[in-house]
């Protein structure tokens, strides 16, 4: 995973995550943030790269559901990390996503895991 250009507030290095199977777990990533429709086209999820991600979030292009997905994403990513593009909020994602949106993130409630 390349972290050069590190977007995670914080000194950089912040958002490196050093793992024994990166491939696994960001193919992992990608399959959940497609799970959810308004990341289907998202920069940043195929392929899986946090630091792109948090970028498209901030970039105005987004909408408000999109915003709130991308966000739980990287929250699944790195939950310690202070992404620049903001932190989940479950309260306000339930009460803007539609069912799909819904669907896709109890999946992830239901048998929850972490890179």
């Amino acid at each position: 995973m390349s972290t050069s250009g590190c977007d995670p507030a914080g000194p950089a290095g912040a958002g490196v995550i050093s793992l024994k199977e990166p491939h696994a777990y960001a193919a992992r990533m990608t399959a959940l943030a497609l799970s959810f429709p308004t990341m289907r086209y998202a920069d940043g999820v195929a392929p899986w790269d946090a630091v792109r991600l948090s970028r498209w979030l901030r970039s105005g292009a987004p909408g408000h559901g999109a915003k709130c997905a991308g966000q739980f994403l990287l929250g699944v990513w790195n939950p310690s990390t202070r992404w620049r593009s903001g932190k989940f909020d479950l309260h306000e994602a339930l009460g803007i996503w539609d069912h799909e949106h819904h669907a896709a993130f109890l999946a992830w409630v239901r048998a929850p895991w972490w890179p």
